[in-house]
């Protein structure tokens, strides 16, 4: 089984991909500027590595590129204020699905629809399926009673001190009231590590067309 669909949500889950395209630009800017500041610095590294291998003084063009470095990191900076910005101005303008808007939705439209049209089912077919069993318990009780009660009639009756074959023997049973079907752990077990009824029960489901 799977949950039934949350609209508000799903409304709530594109309106934010919507937004997060809105902010896509100033993002950019920041990978960007991260990028030219890793490139800046490995240029400088490698400035440094050619005076050591070259012998050669590179002393201006360390100087124009640890300043180029200086830039970038403050583009960066510039580029994380306007993303900063740019967010706090789309809050004021946004007027779409809020959390607020979701919880509401949550408590008054999405769960009273699921208990009517999934929940509200289930427990009918507790109700009816507790009824059945009480009334299936109640006439085995009166079975169990009014035969039991002949039986015991005639074993101490006509039937009393019956043999066969040398040896004593007692009047078929009418009615076992203790070997009825029943409900037991293991059965429960089964369906909730399963999910599914105990093939027996499939077939007498199958039979019956299961609870009305």
């Amino acid at each position: 089984m799977e949950p039934m669909k949350w609209e508000k949500f799903e409304e709530y889950k594109a309106q934010g991909e919507n937004q997060g395209k809105v902010l896509e630009r100033f993002y950019k800017g920041i990978e960007e500027a991260r990028r030219d500041i890793q490139a800046k610095k490995a240029a400088y590294d490698e400035l440094i590595v050619r005076e050591v291998a070259e012998g050669v003084d590179l002393s201006k063009e360390k100087k124009a590129t640890k300043q180029a470095e200086i830039e970038a990191e403050k583009a960066l900076e510039y580029a994380r204020e306007d993303l900063a910005r740019a967010s706090q101005v789309r809050g004021e303008l946004f007027d779409g699905i809020t959390q607020d808007d979701l919880f509401d939705d949550w408590n008054n439209i999405f769960v009273p629809k699921v208990k009517k049209e999934v929940i509200e089912p289930v427990e009918e077919y507790f109700r009816q399926a507790r009824a059945t069993y009480l009334d299936a318990l109640l006439k085995a009780h009166e079975v169990h009673q009014v035969y039991g009660g002949l039986w015991d009639k005639h074993n101490n009756g006509v039937l009393k001190n019956m043999r066969r074959n040398n040896a004593s023997v007692l009047p078929r049973p009418i009615f076992d009231f203790y070997q009825l079907p029943r409900i037991k752990e293991k059965d429960q077990e089964y369906v909730r590590k399963k999910k599914k009824l105990p093939e027996k029960d499939t077939k007498v489901l199958a039979h019956t067309g299961g609870v009305k």
